[in-house]
């Protein structure tokens, strides 16, 4: 395929290009988007823009980069049919819990047959874990991690969102002694933390922890137009480039914020809730986060391809891009992908439109560590796509 910088192409001037004012603070939408969040997920107030706008109610929204789960939690407790796929076994198992989560009886009810006392080895423990537990807090947090992996069942999987979204944090309602909530440091940067707080782990209860995050992420209910829908939502650990669980022309709207070119690495800092869940953090091909340009265009036009078989005619696919700056140059991705739309799949898609928002906040940005990618503008960029009939 040719370099991206030959997709220069005279491009036909998109119908629209709007400016839209959009609260991203996870603070003004719905308390389930609270848990565990991955850095580079849609913003929940973006989705449900989008979803309100391009789709009907009962409509099928895809997330083919479904990360944690964000946008479809935000078209689930919309009314609409949410399918999702995901890479990374972790994201999966967060945004199916999201979309499938159970009510405080439920929780309650399977805590009480847990038990959380049993004896542990300690090994693991004094080589990894003493900076950030007490010891009986790691013992019950290991009884329940075993407990949470032999069972495959929905009420399950919604603890063990709930685990996640208190293993490490800030204050006395997470289980770890004080640290990052966002990210998971080395035990060495947490000896460091511990030692200029003049700190030690504590103990921490984890069942009465569990319960309260429960009823904080349950606190605005679930819609009935959600619940109606349930059953019906699919999350599945599968490459965009292939959905074969998705039938063809049933999409009404492709919803995602792709993996970019240069983007940083964040695996490593979600270490301590891989360990929980058991999974194990993708290969960089298989992720296909930092790859450089030229193999990103290659890859989001195969994701293009597999879209077009997906979503109805006129339907929608729009893509959440940041605006990047690498060693002193910048890189506008959406007019990268229109170029290329334009260039190798116009008998599929047209370029309809660009939406810009706000970023989101300061705090959030922050908390992705380490090299890659740099934001030039304050702004992200949605492509809106549209599939010909």
């Amino acid at each position: 395929m040719s370099s991206p910088a030959a997709l220069r192409i005279v491009r036909s001037a998109p119908a629209f290009r709007e400016q839209l004012e959009i609260d991203t603070d996870l603070k003004s939408t719905h308390s389930l988007h609270q848990g565990v969040v991955f850095p580079f997920d849609m913003p929940a107030a973006v989705a449900n823009y989008l979803v309100q706008r391009f789709t009907s109610r009962e409509g099928l929204v895809l997330d083919p980069f479904a990360g944690s789960g964000s946008a479809l939690l935000e078209a689930a407790l919309l009314g609409r049919i949410a399918v999702g796929a995901e890479t990374d076994p972790l994201g999966s198992r967060i945004a199916h819990a999201k979309l499938l989560p159970s009510d405080l009886t439920e929780v309650t009810l399977a805590l009480q047959l847990l038990n959380l006392r049993r004896p542990v080895d300690l090994k693991m423990f004094r080589d990894c874990f003493t900076p950030f537990f007490d010891l009986e807090t790691f013992r019950e947090i290991v009884n329940l991690r075993a407990a949470l992996q032999s069972r495959d069942d929905p009420v399950h999987r919604f603890i063990e969102f709930v685990a996640m979204s208190i293993l490490h944090g800030h204050t006395v309602s997470f289980l770890s002694t004080y640290t990052f909530p966002q990210v998971s440091v080395s035990p060495e940067e947490q000896v460091s933390i511990n030692r200029k707080r003049q700190q030690q782990p504590e103990y921490r209860a984890v069942a009465p922890r569990l319960l309260r995050k429960t009823a904080a992420l349950l606190r605005d209910g679930i819609p009935s137009v959600a619940r109606a829908h349930m059953k019906r939502h699919v999350m599945r650990r599968a490459d965009p480039r292939d959905l074969e669980f998705v039938e063809p022309s049933s999409v009404q709207l492709l919803m995602t914020a792709p993996p970019t070119p240069f983007q940083a690495d964040v695996r490593s800092d979600l270490w301590l809730r891989y360990w929980f869940s058991g999974t194990e953090a993708p290969t960089t091909e298989q992720f296909h986060q930092g790859s450089d340009l030229v193999d990103w265009v290659d890859y989001m036009n195969e994701v293009l391809l597999e879209g077009a078989r997906v979503v109805t005619a006129r339907g929608r696919a729009v893509f959440d891009l940041p605006e990047v700056r690498v060693r002193d140059r910048e890189y506008a991705l959406d007019e990268i992908l229109a170029d290329s739309v334009q260039a190798n799949l116009s008998r599929f898609w047209e370029v309809e439109g660009i939406l810009i928002y706000r970023k989101r906040s300061a705090k959030q940005r922050d908390c992705i560590r380490g090299g890659g990618q740099v934001p030039f503008g304050d702004s992200n960029r949605i492509l809106v796509l549209k599939r010909r009939a």
